[in-house]
């Protein structure tokens, strides 16, 4: 009977201990994350001064990271702990006492290290000091507060304390994870937001406006405008109440010229932005600015840090949200270790997007403050989930590829050549794509389809947050991108070169209210006739001049012009670019750096080169350009080269001096570097 009671002391000791370990564990996870999210915050607000953090998101943040740890650490720290008193029981604690140092110490620093030193800059550097330094203090507290719990047990007062701390635990970790519950970082690929009530208003005299930009999305891509693979689902029922203007063509071939002209109606020969010069002219009024002169509520919710006050490209905008740095505040080692690694995501909070489900979470949000008020709304965003990387949710992956595929795409983020973007935009196209295999590329080629998809799922969730809110039937819808993509197409990746159409052939859908029907508009036009065609659906009037030749696309469906002529400008790539270029010395990489001007009348496109390289293609029969019809069409040619000498001598050149650029915050600068836009740090 000794025996037995002994026995039985034994166990209810152990399974104190046991539990004693468990909330060790659980109080140690729970400090971790409110360590590493609030160094996050703290850091990235210094960082990025002027940016609003949303409350919600830095809380649910928390609880991403909190079940992170637990995910990871939990099972391991309990299978120790176990381990160690099993070692207890049998009398021989010595044995476990290294091991359980290794895991309370050393895995932590190991694993969190491993994954900060691939994190990106600032966050990098951060996260490595956080490593080195709290991890290990963390974990000899943890170590030696489980030797010092262990003699404590008995103690009726400690146990009182052991169990406060983890009721405060659980209440915080209980609410950041029913805070990520409730928001998009809980997984992309399921978020959706939450309904509303729907408003009545008595404002038909004044048009709401919502304006969506697919940053990076080919025309050519969309089932839309006919491609088989059916990645528009939404946007081609959306088409047949909508004006779609099927030879759309980008003023330039990247972020920053393609968005000014869209906001100020002007080309970049008149508004001047481009890489030598990254500030829009206070001078030159934009949409916003009009719309927010004549009493609009003016929000602009973008994942691209172009489109930010730090190149004036949200001037007008009463609310400017670069949502692309918000991720940032629920990183978690683990992230980095899965992309690093090629991990394919088994969690659905580490399968991210490029922050599509959370600008439509907060552009909900700011509707809710702004749909009931007297003014009229106009809500910009700017979606970048098709731009290199393609990240896209694993369930949009499915849709496209082979399950071999889908594990390779996420090889292919990281682990396999390095960080995907700067091996595409640099040496894909400067030192040519041998080293990039054709099976590769057909992966990368199916997830920028599945990145159109899910687009079109968040086009989706903003026309219906309008609809809820019984702002639709009043609302100018525009659609558009802002330039393509060379897909290994014409022997490149990215968005950096020329003017073939893979890069400024756009999509482009307009539904003003009342619009019922559908129409296909087949004369050329160009992203810049957007600002007065914004305007005066909203103003009935377009306050402030436009640039040469921008049209209201709504007249101009109605009158359906015979003719009609559409220029692109590409002034060359950053200096930097050239530079390694010409290390290379390839003729074709040589014609990629020379400034390049096009023009196009729908049918036939003409395309002249600053090194005196000529080219004309039959879009009609050769959407492709792979065939340059010259000599053989000299007159076409010639018609076209007299067109667009007459479009130089009346477009004005911009004033604007040129070669002064904004000094970059490092964190936008950092951004950059990871889309690609600045060059790698050695």
């Amino acid at each position: 009977m000794s025996a037995d009671k002994s026995t039985q002391t034994t166990n209810r000791s152990l399974s104190h201990c046991v539990g004693a370990a468990a909330r060790v564990a659980f109080i140690g996870s729970t400090c971790l994350a409110l360590i590493e999210c609030a160094g996050a915050v703290v850091v990235t607000s210094h960082r990025l001064p002027g940016h609003v953090w949303p409350r919600d998101l830095i809380v649910a943040g928390l609880g991403k990271i909190f079940l992170t740890h637990a995910v990871l650490w939990l099972p391991i720290l309990l299978a120790f702990s176990g381990a160690y008193w099993i070692c207890v029981r049998r009398r021989k604690p010595r044995r476990a006492e290294p091991a359980m140092a290794a895991a309370f110490i050393v895995g932590p620093l190991l694993v969190t290290s491993l994954g900060a030193l691939d994190a990106g800059g600032w966050l990098s550097r951060a996260t490595v000091v956080a490593a080195s330094v709290g991890l290990p203090l963390m974990g000899v507290a943890k170590y030696l507060g489980m030797r010092f719990i262990v003699r404590r047990l008995r103690d009726r007062h400690f146990r009182w304390l052991l169990n406060g701390v983890t009721a405060f635990a659980v209440v915080i970790a209980g609410v950041g994870t029913v805070a990520l519950v409730r928001s998009p970082l809980r997984g992309p690929a399921s978020y959706r937001v939450r309904g509303a009530s729907v408003v009545e208003r008595n404002d038909a005299s004044r048009p709401h406006v919502l304006w969506i930009v697919l940053d990076t999305v080919r025309a050519d891509r969309m089932s839309c405008y006919g491609w088989p693979g059916g990645t528009t689902p939404f946007l081609d029922a959306w088409a047949e109440q909508s004006l779609v203007f099927d030879r759309t063509v980008s003023n330039g071939i990247w972020t920053v010229p393609s968005h000014a002209s869209m906001f100020t109606g002007r080309s970049i020969r008149e508004h001047g932005m481009d890489h030598t010069h990254l500030w829009l002219d206070d001078a030159l009024p934009t949409v916003a600015d009009q719309l927010k002169a004549h009493g609009y509520a003016t929000a602009c919710f973008s994942n691209n840090p172009w489109i930010s006050r730090e190149f004036n490209l949200a001037t007008g905008f009463d609310t400017a949200q670069v949502t692309h740095y918000i991720p940032r505040l629920s990183r978690f080692s683990l992230e980095h270790i899965q992309n690093q690694w090629g991990i394919t995501p088994r969690l659905p909070w580490l399968d991210p997007d490029s922050a599509a489900a959370i600008t439509n979470h907060l552009a909900a949000q700011w509707l809710d403050a702004h749909a009931d008020g007297e003014a009229p709304v106009c809500l910009f965003v700017n979606f970048m989930d098709a731009h290199l990387p393609y990240l896209v949710p694993k369930r949009y992956r499915q849709m496209y590829m082979t399950a071999e595929q889908v594990d390779r795409s996420y090889d292919l983020t990281w682990s396999v050549y390095g960080y995907i973007t700067p091996q595409l935009s640099l040496r894909f196209n400067i030192e040519g794509p041998d080293f990039f295999p054709q099976s590769d590329r057909e992966v990368l080629q199916r997830q920028y389809e599945a990145s159109v998809r899910y687009l079109d799922d968040r086009v989706r969730e903003l026309v219906e947050m309008f609809e809820r809110r019984g702002l639709l039937e009043n609302t100018i819808v525009v659609i558009a991108s802002d330039h393509g993509e060379y897909l290994d197409t014409h022997g490149m990746w990215d968005h950096r070169y020329l003017t073939y159409d893979d890069v400024s052939h756009v999509a482009l859908l307009v539904r003003e209210p009342g619009r019922t029907e559908g129409v296909r508009v087949t004369t050329p036009v160009q992203l810049s006739d957007l600002y007065p065609t914004i305007l005066t659906a909203a103003l009935g009037r377009v306050p402030a001049p436009a640039g040469h030749g921008a049209h209201d696309l709504v007249a101009l469906a109605a009158e359906a012009p015979p003719s009609r002529v559409a220029v692109t400008e590409y002034n060359g790539p950053t200096p930097t670019r050239i530079s390694k270029e010409r290390q290379g010395a390839t003729p074709a990489g040589n014609h990629r750096d020379v400034p390049q001007i096009a023009i196009q009348d729908g049918q036939f496109k003409y395309i002249a080169s600053a090194d005196g390289r000529r080219e004309l293609y039959d879009l009609q029969s050769d959407p492709g350009e792979l065939n340059n019809l010259l000599p053989a069409q000299n007159s076409e040619a010639e018609r076209l080269a007299q067109a667009l000498q007459t479009w130089l001598d009346e477009v004005p050149t911009s004033e604007t001096a040129r070669g002064q650029t904004p000094t970059m915050n490092p964190a936008v600068l950092e951004a950059l570097r990871h889309l690609g836009y600045v060059e790698p740090e050695k």
